[in-house]
């Protein structure tokens, strides 16, 4: 399938202290009649924050939503936190200043079925989530 749309993409940068990003893809179809519900529009928000002095860390969190306006919305099931979501977490400490980095990366996502549906217990906005843990060196030269 044919996809057209507008992408835009802004941000703020604090100097070597922090920086905020945002894009945002909007489709359409050449019919036009390409509903909210339908569409497959995508929201990338991210912060990042440079290191802090003193206890020397740096990372970045970062929000990833397809489907970003039938969850804002609230045309059908969609919701903020679902299978179309990513939440993400990354922590940075230099091991040898300049030279090494160690970094923790923490997702968020959703537990889906062997469907690929989300499973929610008891909570009807928010579906069980899944924690994935890794760790990366860096080397930097």
């Amino acid at each position: 399938a044919l996809t057209m749309g507008v992408y835009g993409e802004g941000g703020f940068n604090w100097k070597e202290i922090a920086q905020l990003e945002l894009g945002y893809f909007w489709p359409w179809d050449a019919s036009g009649v390409l509903s909210p519900e339908d569409m497959e529009d995508r929201l990338v928000a991210k912060f990042t924050f440079q290191e802090i002095p003193i206890i020397h860390l740096a990372g970045s969190f970062s929000y990833e939503r397809t489907g970003f306006a039938q969850a804002l919305l609230g045309t059908g099931t969609a919701t903020l936190f679902d299978a179309d979501t990513v939440v993400k977490a990354e922590l940075a400490y230099p091991l040898v200043k300049d030279m090494l980095d160690v970094v923790l990366f923490y997702t968020l996502t959703p537990t889906l079925d062997g469907d690929g549906v989300p499973i929610y217990d008891g909570s009807t906005w928010l579906p069980q989530m899944t924690t994935n843990l890794a760790i990366e060196t860096r080397v930097h030269y």
